[in-house]
């Protein structure tokens, strides 16, 4: 029973993240990448709960001096930390803060909304000021200027007037 709650407070925390960082990733890691992750947060996770219970006193990891208390109170400080970190790792990773990032995100948002419309009987309202967006997604266009219809139609023609409109 000891022996396994030793191996359960090295491993858990990171498998819990692993989760998390799964989930935040919108599903998107592939078994190579969740064992890479992995990996990264049993290191990181068990490097800083060893770290606070060194300077708590605590010198060495002999399994038999370890308390059931302690044992708990190690896998309670990996748990919080295996919640927590994959947020900063998420945000230290993700493309999206850079400006590369940010373009490929844009250009992977519009595809998977192009797949999204795609559907003959979905019907989806976009609203938006950007105009190459309206012309690549929509085959209808609604166009209002304070609060009132002006043009319904084509998305050439409209958005033609639409830009007359706004350079004249």
């Amino acid at each position: 029973m000891l022996l396994a709650l030793s191996i359960m407070m090295f491993i858990l925390p990171a498998l819990f993240s692993v989760v998390i960082h799964n989930y935040l990733r919108h599903g998107e890691l592939s078994g190579k990448r969740k064992l890479e992750f992995f990996v990264v947060y049993l290191v990181l996770i068990n490097f800083f709960t060893f770290s606070v219970s060194y300077f708590r006193g605590v010198k060495g990891f002999r399994f038999s001096d370890m308390t059931l208390s302690y044992r708990l109170k190690y896998m309670s400080l990996g748990g919080v930390m295996g919640f927590v970190m994959p947020f900063g790792v998420c945000l230290l990773t993700e493309d999206i803060i850079t400006i590369g990032g940010f373009i490929r995100y844009g250009k992977r948002f519009i595809r998977d909304l192009k797949k999204y419309i795609s559907d003959e009987d979905r019907t989806v309202i976009i609203v938006s000021h950007s105009i190459e967006t309206l012309s690549e997604l929509c085959d209808r266009v609604i166009w209002m200027h304070d609060g009132e219809i002006r043009e319904i139609g084509e998305p050439e023609d409209v958005l033609e007037h639409y830009k007359e409109f706004m350079n004249g």
